[in-house]
């Protein structure tokens, strides 16, 4: 590896690279918007592109969602489709009254207002999911954004609870701002514009009407602070059930090799039965705002006879229109319970993913400079991590090997984070090359520097492309890192060579191959300093080979965390933690 020509590379990065790198990060940063586009057939496609950026409010997930310009003009549309279907009806029975003949305008203009009706309430579903799958999609990458840029030594609960948040609270999100958002956009004004035309035929019907929704709004608007807690309940109940199916899952060898299998299933039972419980605690309440909307809906064309037949009035013109406005009128009012129900299961989603989006995150640091590799040289300065280690001290020149030892629990893989940029230290500085890393690009840092550990897991995928996941060693480099890292010998011991494949958490290779793919991914990254957090545990004589000729051969430095002696030896410094403090002294390599 050519240290000389890899300062060189970095120093030739330009005001040209540094813009289209802001551009780059403007463009991540950018809301994604969701368009309609017509391909050649005429069918619909919905398509995620980024939108021009704007500005963004304080609350994160309030400038995710936009407004609805569409949706808007559909409930334009619908209102003044209502209004003219009660018009042209009343105009129609009124001329056929007085000439005994149809006016064949006034027909059409009444089939038109309907068919416009039917219309968009099928525009009003479709461009209603539309724009809640929008937002769904928008808040799905602002959370992976966020899960991405967690400190992965703060776990802060279970991965249960992120499944859910992906997949329960983005649903709750969507069923609001697809169904519910919109059906209250639409249903609103076409209720309004509905009574004010039976206002216009009978003042009295229109007060009627008018008393019978807000009667069942008023109901609603009781019994929604209920359903919220059953909601909460419930899903507090799903969560915890998935996180119990989730760890089940994890340490599915654990339970079998000690036959507890039966506890762990009494373990699901529970939680499944006091998730049916909740369940049924909030379809009680949601029964109960869905009864009361069809009660309304149902008792609207009988409310409309009986105020004319109380009134000793037959007037069989204006009857007509107005049941045919509370056909129009029904399904709006049967919309309102789902309406209620979606806004109070949407804030309990919106709460939960605002508190993990409150969660720290590592800094990125994208506007600050980056940082110049040169020889590996690495100091530690009054370094801190709350809870662990305090005032940390030491240094080791360019190319050394440094064996970091302590007992168990005193902070050796926290302090390797903290080198790597995988965790900021409450306070201090980590210099790399003369250079406070942790006020350069994270990005930059975490070029220079690399990490193998059994805290950093494979991934899903083949052996070849775990081995050059993140790889950045091109040509000569990557060859020489590749023999260094013994990548054919390696190859060689796999069936399936570069094309095994490995399953989630690594299974599908040995607990020692997983290492040695771990080195040898650290080691393309072609870094100027690797860090090893106990590699060595598993690896067999061949392994172990591998491992001495990196520290041998391995042009950077090396801080390699280990409990083994012989590891130690062929290290030049040693550091030991212990304590919370740090201890760095120089010796002979053996």
């Amino acid at each position: 590896m050519d240290i000389t020509a890899d300062r060189l590379a970095a120093k030739s990065i330009g005001a040209g690279a540094r813009r289209s790198r802001r551009r780059r990060q403007d463009s991540q940063n950018r809301p994604i918007a969701i368009h309609f586009s017509r391909s050649a057939k005429g069918s619909r496609a919905v398509l995620f592109r980024r939108a021009a950026p704007g500005r963004r409010s304080d609350d994160e997930l309030a400038g995710l969602v936009g407004i609805p310009w569409r949706l808007l003009a559909i409930a334009v549309v619908q209102v003044a489709a209502t209004v003219s279907v009660g018009l042209l009806a009343d105009r129609l029975i009124g001329s056929f009254g007085a000439t005994g003949t149809l006016d064949r305008l006034v027909v059409a203009g009444l089939i038109c207002a309907i068919a416009v009706s039917v219309v968009m309430r099928y525009r009003e579903r479709v461009d209603g999911e539309a724009y809640g799958q929008g937002v769904a999609h928008r808040v799905r990458l602002v959370l992976g954004r966020r899960l991405l840029r967690s400190p992965s030594t703060v776990r802060g609960g279970a991965d249960g609870e992120v499944v859910l948040r992906f997949v329960g609270d983005l649903a709750a999100l969507r069923n609001w701002h697809a169904q519910g958002q919109v059906a209250l956009m639409i249903a609103m004004p076409v209720l309004a514009g509905g009574v004010g035309v039976l206002a216009w035929l009978d003042a009295s019907l229109g007060i009627a009407i008018a008393a019978m929704i807000f009667g069942v709004v008023g109901l609603q608007t009781a019994v929604g602070p209920r359903l919220r807690e059953a909601g909460e309940s419930a899903r507090r109940e799903r969560a915890r059930l998935a996180r119990t199916v989730t760890d089940a899952t994890c340490t599915l060898a654990s339970i079998q090799l000690f036959g507890r299998q039966a506890r762990e299933l009494r373990r699901v039972e529970r939680r499944s039965n006091a998730l049916a419980g909740s369940m049924l605690r909030r379809a009680c309440w949601s029964g109960l705002m869905r009864a009361a909307s069809d009660l309304g809906a149902t008792g609207l064309p009988i409310a409309i006879l009986a105020v004319w037949l109380l009134r000793g009035e037959a007037d069989l013109g204006s009857s007509a229109v107005a049941l045919m406005l509370s056909g129009l009128l029904a399904p709006r009012i049967r919309e309102l319970a789902r309406i209620r129900e979606y806004w109070e299961l949407a804030q309990i989603s919106r709460a939960r993913i605002a508190a993990f989006l409150g969660r720290p995150v590592i800094a990125e640091r994208s506007d600050a400079k980056g940082l110049m590799r040169r020889n590996g040289a690495i100091a530690i300065r009054d370094l801190s991590v709350g809870g662990v280690f305090k005032g940390l001290c030491a240094d080791a020149p360019g190319g050394a090997r440094v064996a970091l030892v302590g007992p168990n629990g005193a902070g050796k893989s926290r302090l390797l984070s903290v080198l790597s940029g995988l965790e900021a230290p409450a306070a201090g500085r980590v210099v790399i090359d003369g250079q406070n890393a942790t006020k350069r690009r994270l990005a930059s840092q975490q070029r220079a520097v690399s990490m193998a550990s059994a805290d950093a897991p494979l991934v899903r995928g083949t052996v070849d492309y775990n081995i050059h996941y993140g790889a950045r060693a091109k040509g000569a480099d990557a060859d020489m890192l590749r023999r260094l890292g013994g990548y054919e010998e390696l190859l060689a011991e796999l069936q399936d060579g570069a094309g095994a494949r490995i399953g989630a958490g690594g299974h599908g290779v040995s607990a020692g191959q997983r290492a040695r793919i771990a080195l040898l991914r650290a080691l393309l990254r072609n870094p100027v300093v690797l860090l090893l957090d106990e590699i060595e545990a598993n690896l067999d004589a061949a392994g172990r080979r591998v491992l001495a000729r990196v520290l041998e051969d391995f042009p950077g430095t090396i801080i390699m965390a280990t409990h083994n002696d012989e590891w130690t030896n062929r290290c030049d410094h040693l550091w030991r933690l212990e304590a919370g403090a740090l201890s760095a002294s120089q010796r002979d390599a053996q």
